[in-house]
């Protein structure tokens, strides 16, 4: 009789246990799931990083007080980018903006807010600065994109435009729509 006893009680256990686990698993399944793929894995502070190309000399450079970095889309967040972009026999490109993304690592920089393109003048040509809210920058391919209004300006030169694509190793811009330039014959920044 004891054991009769203890059988049906340790069934009844088991079968308030089992029944405590299903309403567990069914509350589990209803709950909203929480996404963690967004969250970061690192951050870094005060960081320069110089990419070099192939013959050891340096091709860019990463300034920032500092990114977070997303691992899910090998993404990272930008605090006031600096882009440096060498040329083999002209001054490098300064590129400076207030916020940033880096995507697929450093293939891929979208630029926002304050964006400024900038190279300096030397000998060889009067220099350049860019300015505007968005900018694409592909460092490895030394080229550069906005479909935002930009103003290019210099010493001699003034330029509006709605959407630009530039070509840093060609020295070359090409404008998408709404251009509107006008030439200084003194210098305009006296």
């Amino acid at each position: 009789m004891w054991l009769k006893s203890y059988l049906v009680l340790l069934g009844l256990f088991a079968l308030a246990f089992y029944t405590v686990n299903l309403v567990e698993s069914e509350k589990q399944k209803n709950r909203p799931q929480v996404q963690n793929e967004n969250k970061m894995d690192a951050f870094v502070v005060n960081i320069t990083a110089t990419h070099f190309d192939r013959e050891g000399n340096p091709h860019s450079q990463l300034s920032s007080p500092k990114i977070t970095h997303y691992p899910t889309h090998d993404t990272a967040l930008l605090e006031k980018p600096h882009i440096i972009v060498y040329q083999a026999k002209e001054l490098p490109y300064h590129i400076t903006a207030e916020n940033g993304v880096s995507r697929h690592g450093s293939e891929i920089f979208d630029l926002s807010d304050n964006v400024i393109l900038h190279q300096a003048s030397s000998e060889k040509n009067l220099g350049i600065t860019l300015t505007t809210q968005a900018l694409t920058v592909y460092p490895k391919i030394d080229y550069a994109k906005t479909e935002h209004p930009v103003t290019i300006f210099n010493d001699k030169h003034r330029i509006t435009a709605t959407g630009m694509e530039t070509y840093m190793k060609q020295k070359r811009i090409k404008l998408l729509s709404n251009v509107e330039g006008t030439h200084h014959v003194g210098d305009m920044l006296s």
